[in-house]
């Protein structure tokens, strides 16, 4: 199990590699002089793609959607599992143990 301070170290690395991904992001609309709205507006409009083309991108999204929502899934809240174990590892004095 995770410690507050090893969560705290995940989460800021994952902010960081969040970071560096919106200033690729950033350095790629800029070089191609798009913005984001752009963008989505191209790849939402199935005039831009042959038939075939559209295909795969619908698929692709899908996909990506399904697998998404997956990962979703499974996320949980680190701290609140923690603070719930911590009392459960006081056992009662009453209490007998059996192998």
């Amino acid at each position: 199990m995770m410690t507050d301070q090893e969560f705290d170290n995940k989460l800021a690395q994952l902010a960081e590699q969040l970071e560096k991904l919106q200033e690729q992001e950033d350095a790629f609309f800029s070089k191609f002089g798009i913005t984001l709205l752009e963008m989505q507006q191209f790849a939402e409009n199935p005039d831009n793609f042959t038939e075939e083309d559209w295909k795969k991108l619908c698929e692709e999204r899908q996909s990506l959607e399904a697998k998404v929502q997956s990962r979703l899934a499974y996320v949980r809240d680190q701290r609140s599992i923690t603070k719930a174990y911590k009392g459960l590892k006081q056992v009662q004095q009453h209490w007998i143990h059996v192998r």
